[in-house]
């Protein structure tokens, strides 16, 4: 009866992730259940994976030629 409940959910709701569906489950129902039991429940159907990506290309690193030549412009002055 619970896996039901939270398929139905997830299919509701697309992102909604193991935390939310426990919260839901517990203000709409009255059903306690902690959050890795939910994502053991959600990967019966799907792939859990993190949503960072650890080996991602993120492109050149610039190379400086001389004193001060790179600036460093992730922020803003």
């Amino acid at each position: 009866m619970v896996k039901r409940l939270v398929w139905q959910r997830r299919e509701r709701e697309h992102e909604c992730c193991g935390q939310k569906i426990a919260y839901f489950l517990e203000r709409e129902q009255g059903l306690t259940r902690s959050v890795p039991k939910m994502d053991e429940i959600l990967a019966e159907q799907l792939v859990i994976r993190s949503q960072w990506k650890k080996h991602h290309k993120r492109g050149p690193v610039p190379q400086a030629h001389g004193p001060r030549e790179v600036v460093q412009m992730d922020t803003l002055d």
